[in-house]
């Protein structure tokens, strides 16, 4: 059921990372100068959000906390940094995580912990080392941070930025606050050592210790983690990669590392007029060529991999070789265009699939902020065909009603799929090649981790709707929430913030898993242990969960749903169990 109103770019690049931050000021901006910044805030949520009220207590709370903002600003002002500090917990309250302030405090002045962490079964694991004499580290539970337990580390970092879940607030903490200096101190007011910072951990032998770190400058060159037992395709030229497990090449894996920095998202934001197409783009460019970018737009674009290419080359090779297993490995993807999803349920399942794939529905809010961002789409273009026509302000309910009206169909209108504006995916897809399943793999696994988020995410929830079993550990991303990040810039502080303006209902008709999609195969602690901590303990698992599928021992059956009973009409196969699908290699 193909969304009609759909947009290409599904942002949230800037959850985790960012590179538009500004550099540390000790200017103070005066009072009057902030109050105006704020109410820009203020104003740019209720116009842009679609429903900014709901998680936060309702309006009237919402407006006591910008109250409660306003009068803690000091008469002579603030710096931009104090500032930052004074509207996170504001927008945090709204509680999404695609509505934020981006500009973390204190960028310039960036701390990293000599320890990395793993996120397991709601835990921190340690899996990542600077100094050989921390090795034996690896593998212990952090407990606390100078005598905060971990429990109340996550609660205050869901006071600080909006998150949906638990593994949101673990995932922001150790990827964000805990590197820099004043996020740190933002977090853990009792740190007062500068320096060092005090963690205490449990071991695997089942000990406890206590121990004073030394805070690093940048990161090591190189952290120490236990080998790993996979050998993992390389991502230098391209996000999107893929190799083969075994000689005989029975199972083949893909790695969807970034969805920021391939060909068919840059084309798609610059055919949606997206007003940071070229920086986004050139952005791109320079990661995988590291020389600036040229200006001509076509030398530009084809210096960025596509995706297409890559997937449909492995496509050719499973067929070829008949591979029966497929682990797609989107651990890290915290998304950017969601036109990926598209791209490969029509290289790995066909035209049909592609078109049927049931996406849920948007409800979109109609604001100037869109339009402005959105060069391409303007009013009279959303209003074609309307009776009533939508003005400023209005929610576009379009998808919801079509979706609903269409419950029932055995058929989906045929249209030109919004990926023709994507030469390099059309440039493929016209040749007709794929449009019936070329090769389709009998069982198919996709990986997830708490930063498997936004567009990184709908990949993930694309592949569990044709049945593949999902291994790892929940994603960030609730598949029913707010999303779609709106970038805009307050006019005084130049402080970069974003704003949701999607309701996105992934799965109507499950409420349970619209909260959480957990993985149906979760990676438990003992079979990281087991592993020896290894770094890819996932892809193992996802392994160990297709071989038992080819010996008929399957993953726990899913519930009998609406979404899982279009199964059979979008590939062919009864309901999703791995291993039910034939691949006996088809004729060349």
């Amino acid at each position: 059921m193909k969304r009609r109103f759909q947009r290409s770019a599904c942002l949230c690049l800037l959850l985790f990372a960012t590179s538009l931050s500004l550099p540390a000021s000790d200017d103070r901006y005066t009072r009057d100068a902030l109050i105006e910044d704020a109410y820009q805030l203020r104003d740019a949520i209720e116009e842009a959000h679609p429903d900014p009220y709901l998680n936060g207590g309702g309006k009237i709370a919402f407006h006591r906390r910008f109250r409660d903002l306003l009068e803690r600003i000091p008469a002579e002002g603030m710096t931009r940094d104090g500032f930052l500090n004074l509207l996170g917990p504001f927008v945090a309250a709204v509680g999404d995580s695609h509505t934020a302030v981006i500009n973390a405090a204190g960028q310039s002045t960036p701390v990293t912990l000599p320890l990395q962490f793993k996120i397991v079964e709601e835990q921190l694991v340690v899996d990542r080392v600077a100094l050989e004499e921390q090795r034996p580290l690896i593998g212990s539970l952090l407990t606390a941070v100078e005598d905060v337990p971990l429990a109340e580390l996550i609660e205050r970092q869901g006071r600080l930025r909006g998150l949906e879940n638990r593994y949101g607030k673990l995932a922001f903490m150790i990827f964000r606050t805990l590197k820099t200096r004043q996020n740190l101190g933002q977090l853990i007011p009792e740190w007062t050592k500068g320096g060092k910072i005090e963690v205490h951990l449990l071991q695997p032998d089942g000990s406890t210790a206590s121990v004073e770190l030394e805070l690093l400058g940048e990161p090591p060159d190189q952290w120490i983690s236990p080998p790993s037992a996979v050998s993992m395709p390389d991502t230098t030229s391209s996000d999107v990669a893929y190799t083969f497990l075994d000689s005989d090449r029975t199972t083949a894996l893909l790695v969807i590392r970034d969805l920021m920095r391939y060909r068919e998202a840059c084309e798609m934001w610059f055919a949606d007029g997206f007003d940071q197409a070229e920086a986004m783009t050139r952005a791109a460019y320079e990661h995988f060529h590291q020389t600036p970018a040229p200006e001509n737009r076509e030398d530009l674009l084809t210096g960025v991999p596509s995706a297409t290419s890559t997937i449909a080359e492995m496509v050719d090779e499973m067929r070829a070789f008949g591979t029966k297993n497929l682990i797609v490995d989107l651990r890290g993807n915290t998304g950017g265009s969601s036109v990926m999803r598209e791209i490969l349920v029509y290289l790995l399942f066909g035209d049909r699939a592609m078109r049927d794939l049931d996406d849920g529905y948007q409800i979109t809010k109609i604001s100037a902020h869109l339009l402005e961002q959105y060069a391409a789409s303007s009013l009279a273009d959303i209003n074609a065909g309307r009776t009533i026509p939508l003005r400023i302000n209005d929610y576009d309910f379009k998808e919801e009603q079509t979706y609903h009206a269409e419950r029932g169909s055995q058929t989906t209108p045929e249209e030109e799929p919004s990926l023709a504006r994507s030469p390099s995916f059309w440039e493929t897809y016209r040749t007709g090649k794929f449009h019936s399943p070329r090769w389709s793999p009998a069982r198919i696994a996709a990986i997830s981790d708490p930063l498997t988020f936004s567009s990184g995410f709908n990949v993930l929830s694309g592949l569990y709707s044709l049945g593949a079993v999902t291994v790892g550990t929940p994603s960030a991303q609730p598949p029913n929430n707010f999303g779609d990040m709106l970038l805009f810039e307050l006019q005084h502080t130049g402080i970069q913030a974003g704003v949701s303006h999607k309701q996105i209902v992934a799965f109507p008709d499950e409420p349970e898993i619209g909260r959480c999609l957990r993985p149906e195969i979760p990676l438990t602690f003992e079979q990281l242990a087991a592993s020896g901590f290894d770094p890819n303990a996932e892809v193992l698992l996802a392994l160990d969960v297709l071989q038992r599928s080819r010996d008929g021992r399957t993953r726990p059956d899913r519930p009998a749903t609406r979404r899982s009973d279009r199964i059979e009409k979008q590939v062919g196969s009864p309901h999703p169990s791995i291993g039910e699908r034939s691949t006996s290699p088809p004729s060349p």
